[in-house]
């Protein structure tokens, strides 16, 4: 990019036919060849900044890092970027994952016990977890597998019979067959639902809880504001330095004492 006299970001457009590239240069856009830009920029070198592919490289240049600490997708950007470094010859820093962690506040975490359910235990799908707690509930488990395998014996033995009676009914057998099959899985459905009726109060505590905990099914950490946690918590910021190993690179799942 191109840094203009009004302060405006303008990208360098290569333009292949006339062999240079396109930069707006003193409010003034015309076709600037290579050697011209690195004249310009040995003079203006503050007038260039760098794309998103050769920014690390452009800042470990100006200021060497031992160690670069970042979330996980930063971590996994600058990973990408190592055989840009290696054909610069730049040392490429030690990249570290920071510090993560997951809030459990009281009200949140008697949710959880009351449903049966450990602080790690958040982390499984939702659908997982509904089953988990539909077990701990005494909620029967709703399955017609064993059902469609029995009719699917039955209308094989259909089948071949057709096929020494009259192969040109085996499609209609087959047919018939996908037309059962469909209608005990629609059962299977309406069974399920009508089960998980009888504990819809607990699933939906669970999915409330679940969505407070990954809002939009993101990490908390990328939504929640620590201010709205110090205001119930004025202890939060020490509990987690006492928690936190920077090293471990382990998760940390903090609940309120």
């Amino acid at each position: 990019f191109f840094l203009t006299d009004a302060g405006k970001r303008e990208r360098l457009e290569p333009d292949a036919e006339a062999d240079c590239v396109q930069v707006t240069v003193r409010n003034t856009n015309r076709c600037h060849t290579k050697a011209e830009l690195l004249e310009l920029a040995r003079q203006h070198p503050e007038q260039f900044s760098p794309n998103v592919v050769l920014r690390p490289l452009y800042q470990e240049l100006l200021l060497p890092n031992l160690c670069y600490i970042g979330g996980g997708a930063e971590v996994a950007y600058w990973f990408q970027l190592k055989a840009v470094f290696d054909t610069y010859g730049v040392p490429f820093p030690i990249v570290l994952l920071r510090n993560s962690a997951l809030y459990l506040g009281k009200a949140g975490a008697g949710k959880l016990r009351k449903l049966g359910l450990a602080p790690t235990d958040v982390f499984k799908p939702l659908a997982e977890l509904k089953k988990q707690v539909g077990a701990t509930l005494g909620q029967e488990e709703v399955s017609l597998a064993a059902q469609q395998q029995a009719l699917a014996a039955v209308f094989k033995e259909i089948a071949d019979l057709a096929q020494r009676l009259d192969p040109t009914l085996v499609k209609t057998v087959a047919a018939e067959q996908q037309k059962v099959a469909g209608g005990v899985a629609g059962l299977e459905k309406r069974l399920s639902k009508a089960a998980e009726a009888k504990h819809e109060t607990a699933y939906s505590q669970l999915a409330a809880l679940k969505d407070k905990l990954f809002p939009g099914g993101e990490l908390q950490e990328r939504s929640d504001n620590v201010l709205s946690i110090l205001i119930n918590n004025p202890e939060f910021l020490r509990q987690l330095v006492e928690a936190f190993e920077p090293l471990a690179l382990d998760f940390t799942v903090l609940e309120e004492e």
